[in-house]
């Protein structure tokens, strides 16, 4: 008998209340994942790993994991020598992109006044590079002008994303705003461009205050905390064998668990526990996403 037909039946017999409650105390209880409660004071950062690993620090650094977030200053500019955009027309104004000395510019024309937006980070760049601005409350926002590296042409972002299928109030085939909720950075990146993210979000004021420990996907998304495994090699004697670093090892991963630790950033993922940890069951920490869902086209294509 299975432990639901188990409830049922004592339900029946008036005896489930309690019965029905602890079950359903553990069952949650099993989402709370207390070895992976860790403390901001536990992260060390990448220039931690220099010291030791300096070849692997000078593979990861110019990496698209290294780069997954980059932001605006003179450097990145100079590096990728973007060329300022030509003008896009939607939702009723025109936008265009243009870099001004060390920084970069997104222009909003109503036909009556021009307002600036300031862009502050660029995500990507493999081949596609989309560009964050700052908005009130704290959202960080995907401007809807994106940048394709492999054709060299800036493009709509919110038309590329369009929904064959109604949304909501959104009526089929029309491209959302593109300050819709969706295109924010706090709430729907979840941490794969920056490393130990909080969002920090305040739903009484609807805003952010989010904070991450670097931009880009560092050592530790992979490996976890390393101010532990930095403590023991920082105080181990000369030619002492050390069994335990101190640090997730990946290369003893089975191939299910270097799927899983990939997955939570490069498959379609919704949170069902506080964190996740390189070496976990992903569907122990997500939800799992069929071909049913919406955002897949009715012949498996993803639409993400």
């Amino acid at each position: 008998m299975s432990i639901f037909a188990f409830i049922k039946n004592d339900v029946m017999k008036g005896r489930g209340f309690v019965l029905v409650f602890i079950v359903i105390s553990f069952l949650t209880s099993c989402t709370q994942k207390n070895n992976n409660q860790v403390s901001e004071a536990e992260f060390s950062g990448s220039k931690s790993c220099i010291q030791c690993h300096e070849k692997f620090f000078q593979l990861w650094s110019p990496s698209h994991h290294g780069k997954a977030m980059q932001p605006i200053n003179s450097k990145f500019i100079a590096e990728e020598n973007l060329p300022s955009s030509e003008e896009f027309s939607l939702e009723g104004k025109t936008y265009n992109v243009l870099f001004e000395d060390t920084t970069m510019v997104m222009l909003e024309n109503n036909g009556d006044a021009v307002k600036r937006y300031e862009i502050a980070w660029a995500l990507g760049g493999k081949n596609v590079f989309y560009f964050l601005t700052m908005l009130e409350k704290g959202k960080l926002q995907t401007i809807p002008l994106a940048y394709d590296v492999n054709r060299k042409i800036w493009y709509n972002n919110p038309e590329s994303a369009v929904r064959h299928f109604p949304d909501g109030n959104m009526p089929e085939d029309e491209a959302l705003p593109w300050m819709d909720r969706m295109y924010n950075f706090n709430s729907s990146c979840y941490g794969c461009h920056v490393s130990q993210l909080n969002t920090n979000f305040d739903l009484a004021s609807d805003s952010y205050n989010s904070t991450w420990n670097e931009p880009g996907i560092n050592c530790e998304t992979c490996h976890g905390p390393s101010s532990e495994h930095v403590r023991i090699f920082q105080n181990a004697k000369e030619g002492e064998e050390i069994k335990d670093i101190g640090l997730i090892v990946t290369k003893t991963f089975t191939q299910n668990q270097h799927n899983s630790s990939c997955a939570p950033c490069h498959a379609k993922m919704q949170p069902i526990t506080p964190s996740f940890m390189p070496g976990d069951r992903y569907f122990d920490n997500y939800d799992l996403t069929t071909l049913e869902n919406s955002d897949f086209y009715p012949d498996g294509r993803d639409l993400g």
